[in-house]
């Protein structure tokens, strides 16, 4: 936890399985005389979340909890046998006051009272087969209803317990797969919009969702600003097109949110890292397209990026069968644990792109503050100063500046303090390469 706070992390993302926590998960009958929005029941299991919640906290960190999965006593007629089954969704709203009530800042379960969680994702990925099911019924695309309906119980059940509480909408899969959909179809479903190049209501559709926080996985089999193929799908570089969906369905009225605009977020992301992952990124290049792809989405309008992993999982027998895309090398401690290049990139991003004949560029200081900062250009007989930025209060800044070189490495230094990595001026054009390396297989990480 202290490693992720020095690292610059603001959020920490925690999966709370609810069949994991629920008492008789495997049973078709609910418990009886089980209260399930009781969050001091002794049926459910809590120890692992609470364990998470505290260290967090202790750590500085913001909690954000994807609450996903169910017990079968909860799943809908029809679709039983497994944990991504669409349940009922009055149980889901009981479940979220139970943890929203658990994590308020004010319940003490006997061993001093637990710290305050303000994010909520109601579960993840929807969008695929693997996650969520059903994704159709009769030939009928059903999961965007179907989520619509959860997501809505989970919002006013988490919003009962305190209005103040941040309600996050699923990250959604990039890319359609076989049997679900992609997420620009999905997202226009659940709001009830149609269009993509221009996004509208859609006629004779009066839902709406209820959410604060819009968000998706945009893991690309490229580089920074590469699109998907498909006319659906979200890669890096489609991101404006789910921004302009998110903010036309905002303006029409089709989300219900108590803060106005919609920020949108970005709950995972990452490429794979070479070494250890022989099909991942060059050590330099992982540490460069992070920090570039920062700099995208933060042009796409995205306010905030989860990374996927503090350090590379545990390999499995399989290179893709795990995310080896960690700002830290696996040892066989934490203690043994070796930084990546890409540690430096995440802490303090900074990007330098020739524009003609000047240079923009953008960066994060990082502690995410105001504060002036030192644009150097080394043009072979070491860094000299070509401008002088201040950063507004999110710690982001920007700017074109002149330069009498446009070749060169350009780096950012705080006064008296941190400086970025150096970013080349030689552009590196995008290429094909999968996000989990490896043959390209999605890692069995269970959750986004």
């Amino acid at each position: 936890m202290n490693r992720m706070k020095d690292a610059g992390t603001r959020y920490l993302k925690v999966a709370a399985f609810w069949s994991n926590i629920a008492p008789s998960r495997d049973s078709p009958d609910k418990p009886p005389s089980f209260d399930a929005t009781d969050p001091g029941h002794p049926g459910y299991n809590w120890s692992a979340i609470d364990t998470a919640v505290r260290e967090a906290a202790a750590a500085g960190l913001e909690p954000l909890l994807t609450v996903t999965d169910s017990p079968r006593w909860a799943r809908q007629p029809g679709c039983t046998e497994q944990p991504i089954c669409y349940p009922d969704p009055q149980e889901y709203a009981d479940f979220a006051t139970a943890i929203a009530r658990r994590y308020s800042g004010s319940f003490d379960p006997g061993n001093g009272v637990l710290p305050r969680v303000r994010y909520w994702q109601a579960w993840v990925e929807p969008n695929l087969v693997i996650f969520f099911l059903p994704q159709f019924e009769n030939g009928q695309k059903v999961s965007p209803d179907n989520y619509r309906r959860l997501l809505n119980a989970f919002s006013g059940a988490v919003k009962a317990v305190d209005p103040s509480n941040r309600v996050l909408m699923a990250g959604l899969a990039p890319l359609k797969r076989p049997g679900g959909l992609g997420p620009l179809d999905f997202t226009r479903r659940l709001l009830c919009m149609q269009g993509r190049k221009k996004p509208k209501p859609e006629p004779g559709c009066d839902q709406s969702a209820r959410f604060d926080i819009a968000a998706t996985h945009p893991y690309t089999t490229g580089g920074p600003t590469h699109k998907a193929a498909g006319a659906d799908d979200v890669s890096l570089g489609n991101l404006p097109l789910m921004t302009k969906l998110i903010r036309a369905a905002n303006r029409a009225g089709k989300i219900q949110t108590d803060g106005g605009v919609v920020p949108f977020w970005v709950t995972e992301f990452s490429w794979d890292s070479k070494p250890p992952d022989p099909g991942g990124l060059k050590s330099k290049l992982h540490a460069r397209w992070m920090a570039e792809s920062f700099f995208r989405m933060w042009k796409a309008g995205v306010s905030a990026v989860l990374w996927f992993g503090l350090r590379d999982q545990a390999r499995g027998e399989k290179i893709g069968d795990t995310a080896q895309s960690g700002l830290y090398l696996r040892g066989s401690s934490i203690a043994k644990d070796k930084a990546k290049r890409s540690l430096k990139s995440f802490r303090f991003p900074f990007v330098a792109l020739r524009k003609g004949r000047k240079i923009l560029v953008w960066g994060r200081t990082p502690d995410s503050g105001p504060g002036k900062v030192r644009v150097e250009q080394n043009s072979g007989s070491g860094f000299r100063k070509i401008a002088t930025l201040k950063a507004n209060s999110d710690g982001i800044f920007t700017r074109k500046v002149r330069s009498g070189e446009t070749t060169g490495k350009v780096r950012a230094k705080l006064l008296g303090g941190s400086k970025s990595l150096p970013f080349s001026l030689k552009y590196v054009k995008d290429f094909y390469v999968p996000p989990f390396g490896g043959k390209g297989q999605t890692p069995n990480t269970g959750v986004g």
